[in-house]
């Protein structure tokens, strides 16, 4: 941390650590510069962060700048350069029933950076209403065929997935009545649906 000034600067230069950032900050606003500016001498591009002054914000700065090796600048005010607001997005990560262990690796990610997601399953996508809660859904890399995505596991009849007695882990962190079906087509109207009203759908 350099400066002196209650406003917070940080240069966007597609540093790995930005994603983590912004949630450790979510309860500070963050702007976004469109375009360059200057402060205090030092050169900021386009995409660089303002943090407007707010109780709090110092220490939680030299918190997230200390544990995500990142270098704000602090200013007197903030520049006069047009900016956007950059919320806290909500995201969720779609684990199929059919694979969900490579995508285990994302929420391993997630967890690590200590970002914040929900876990949606098959038939959470069959129930629609995606964005009432999302922002973004991640899918991630599964080795499953085209249709075998679509429709799931193919176990004849109901498939539970539940805590039990012989299987004490089964449950988390999610569980089902039946995980066979997959989303099938009504799910995958549901997806064209979320990011046709906004959201952002992700393969990662």
């Amino acid at each position: 941390m350099s400066g002196e000034g209650p406003v917070f600067l940080l240069k966007d230069t597609g540093q790995e650590s930005l994603f983590a950032a912004r949630y450790r900050l979510a309860s500070f606003d963050v702007e976004i510069a469109e375009h360059p500016f200057r402060a205090g001498g030092v050169s900021f591009p386009a995409g660089s962060w303002i943090l407007p002054a707010k109780d709090g914000l110092a220490g939680a700065i030299h918190s997230v700048a200390t544990d995500l090796a990142l270098d704000f600048v602090s200013a007197a005010s903030s520049p006069d350069v047009a900016h956007h607001a950059a919320g806290v997005p909500r995201i969720g990560v779609w684990v199929p029933w059919a694979d969900t262990d490579s995508i285990g690796w994302i929420r391993y990610i997630l967890d690590q950076r200590r970002v914040p997601y929900g876990y949606v399953r098959d038939e959470d996508i069959r129930a629609g209403n995606l964005r009432e809660h999302l922002d973004v859904l991640l899918y991630g890399h599964v080795d499953l065929e085209l249709a075998e995505q679509i429709e799931g596991c193919r176990n004849a009849g109901p498939h539970a997935l539940q805590e039990n007695a012989a299987d004490s882990s089964f449950g988390t962190p999610a569980e089902s009545d039946d995980i066979t079906g997959g989303i099938g087509y009504a799910g995958m109207a549901e997806v064209q649906r979320f990011v046709d009203s906004g959201g952002l759908l992700l393969r990662w």
